[in-house]
């Protein structure tokens, strides 16, 4: 749903056929990423004022749902984690994960990123990734 914030009124709903568990909109004001109870994200595309133009793509790769969502700062990136206990980083030209970052198998539930090139997902310990252009690094702390 879309709001105005000065009157707080909805003026759009978009329908996405799944639960919606996080939303991060894309540094440019392009798209909205939704994590989903679906093995999908969904990228809602919008207008240049903000406004979902109707388009919506579904980009599969995790296989439960997805919990969280986070792009990079310059928008050439985006991580999602899902409750396979995996990290998606994606292409966001291709809408094709570009990496999987394996965690220890339980529920990711929050990411984050702390000025390239780091990281972090949260569960039960703190997980960090070192992304570097070609091969992500993980430890925990």
């Amino acid at each position: 749903m879309l709001w105005e914030t000065e009157t707080w009124e909805r003026v759009h709903t978009t329908p996405l056929g799944a639960s919606v568990n996080a939303l991060s909109f894309a540094p440019d004001g392009s798209r909205l990423i939704a994590a989903t109870s679906s093995m999908e994200v969904r990228v809602i595309h919008l207008d240049p004022a903000g406004r979902p133009t109707g388009t919506i793509d579904l980009w599969p790769g995790h296989r439960s749902s997805v919990s969280a969502v986070c792009w990079s700062h310059d928008g050439r990136h985006l991580a999602t984690a899902g409750y396979d206990g995996h990290v998606l980083l994606w292409d966001p030209a291709t809408g094709r994960p570009s990496h999987v970052l394996e965690g220890d198998g339980s529920a990711m539930w929050t990411t984050g990123e702390h000025r390239p090139p780091f990281l972090t997902v949260y569960q039960d310990q703190l997980h960090a990734w070192l992304v570097l252009p070609a091969h992500p690094k993980p430890w925990t702390v």
